[in-house]
């Protein structure tokens, strides 16, 4: 027997996977939310990604089937809300398109800790930098245990950073 994976997208970490079959598996979350399991090999292993609505939506319309191959990146983004949240790079033959639309992606998580004040807080550095981090540690915290709604994984990551916040600051004084 076989044994198959999941194959996770990591931020910022192309995923080169060629589709092992024509069709989809569809699942619906209680939260009415819904996710797309296609079947997939990647570097020799054979597993399935699973995929938000919008990241279905655009794989469908490259027109994936059976044997084609494509490299999708998970990249950090700013939402329509003004929200950060995820979007999708994915490249087939040369053509690149995204799910993120002509919103550039914002900088990687990896990139390194500032202490200057951000433009849009006035107040004391460090507490910015704290923010931050938050949000970098809520996000591997909700990817861990995420939900297939968008929205509802945007508010629960923000929920998560403040908690986080809360507590980290709670502890210093």
């Amino acid at each position: 027997m076989v044994e198959s994976k999941t194959f996770k997208f990591e931020t910022d970490v192309p995923l080169k996977v060629v589709f092992s079959f024509d069709d989809f598996r569809e699942k619906e979350w209680e939260d009415g939310g819904k996710s797309y399991g296609y079947g997939v090999r990647s570097d020799g292993d054979m597993g399935y990604i699973n995929c938000s609505q919008k990241l279905h939506d655009l794989l469908q319309e490259m027109g994936v089937k059976k044997g084609v191959s494509v490299t999708i990146t998970k990249k950090t983004v700013e939402l329509e809300s003004g929200k950060p949240g995820y979007g999708f790079r994915v490249e087939k033959n040369g053509e690149v398109r995204t799910t993120y639309g002509e919103k550039a992606p914002v900088e990687p998580q990896g990139a390194p800790e500032s202490t200057q004040t951000p433009t849009t807080y006035e107040g004391i550095p460090e507490l910015g930098a704290v923010m931050k981090a938050c949000f970098r540690e809520a996000e591997m915290i909700v990817g861990e245990f995420g939900t297939g709604n968008a929205d509802l994984r945007q508010t629960e990551m923000g929920l998560t950073a403040r908690y986080l916040f809360i507590q980290v600051n709670r502890d210093k004084a």
